[in-house]
């Protein structure tokens, strides 16, 4: 019970609580308002930064619950977010102390068809959180090893999205 007065304590709704491997679960409801510190942010960004799982989304902009949304949603004034999160977790938000982002390098084949390279820019601006300038110039250096821009915690899924994104059999991405 005391943790829950505790999630409390960082003024968010407790929706309920579990244990799970002696760790105690909150189920807990986040409204994103403008000073939020979720504000502006993909749920990549939440997820692998503040180490929650999001398990439901309604967005302010229509009705629909989306159950494990997707990690591209960009979170904005009048978003729901309800998540499953440690006290730790609640702090990281709280704070808005994110754990640091790992770097990873990718590998890249330039593709042949130059309208794959535009899309993927855009996919990778998208799913990364860089600005899209960054995500463009990223993918006119290639091919080259590079640092990745943006947030790169899941590089598999980067890569998947990349892939999908080129729509080109001549378009490879490690990482």
């Amino acid at each position: 019970m005391k943790k829950v007065f505790a999630g409390a304590a960082f003024g968010e709704n407790i929706l309920s609580l579990f244990r799970l491997t002696n760790q105690t679960i909150l189920v807990t409801e986040y409204h994103i308002e403008a000073t939020d510190t979720l504000h502006g942010k993909l749920l990549a960004q939440v997820v692998y930064g503040y180490e929650v799982v999001p398990i439901a989304y309604p967005s302010h902009a229509d009705a629909h619950l989306k159950l494990m949304p997707s990690d591209d949603i960009r979170l904005q004034v009048g978003d729901r977010l309800i998540v499953l999160a440690t006290i730790q977790s609640l702090q990281k938000i709280e704070w808005g102390i994110p754990t640091p982002p790992r770097r990873w390098q990718l590998q890249a084949l330039k593709p042949l068809n130059t309208g794959a390279t535009y899309d993927a820019g855009n996919t990778l601006e998208s799913i990364s959180g860089c600005e899209l300038s960054e995500a463009r110039a990223f993918m006119n250096r290639l091919p080259e090893n590079s640092d990745a821009p943006g947030l790169m915690d899941s590089p598999s899924m980067i890569t998947r999205r990349l892939i999908c994104s080129a729509n080109s059999a001549n378009y490879y991405l490690f990482s």
